[in-house]
């Protein structure tokens, strides 16, 4: 599903696993609150595939976990664009951010949030 560009907030994603949470660095992290689904787009270069990682802060650990499994970021999609989707508890906030890969650089990225 495919969302309304206008609500879509530019993020970069780590290229290393990150170790803490600063919520001050929204360029890397993303606040949601009680969303259903989260939505990545990226553009994607590269000379094969990688994957990109939905990360969720798990407070009660204080760590990063992966949220659901990763999906495939091709270079070789018409343009380079991508477009991923996540499910959620639409019960909780948290805090997102993504990790991206392999042999792949992400040259734009967006989230959001999405509630149907």
């Amino acid at each position: 599903m495919a969302t309304d560009k206008m609500f879509r907030t530019p993020i970069t994603p780590f290229t290393t696993y990150p170790l803490t949470l600063d919520v001050n660095d929204t360029s890397r992290v993303y606040s949601c609150m009680l969303m259903q689904s989260i939505e990545v787009f990226a553009k994607v270069t590269g000379a094969a595939t990688g994957l990109i990682y939905l990360l969720k802060w798990l407070p009660e650990f204080s760590v990063w976990g992966v949220y659901r499994n990763p999906e495939i970021a091709d270079p070789n999609r018409p343009g380079g664009e991508n477009h991923m989707a996540w499910t959620q508890d639409h019960n909780q906030s948290s805090y997102f951010a993504l990790l991206v890969t392999g042999a792949v650089t992400v040259t734009r990225a967006s989230i959001q949030g999405v509630r149907y």
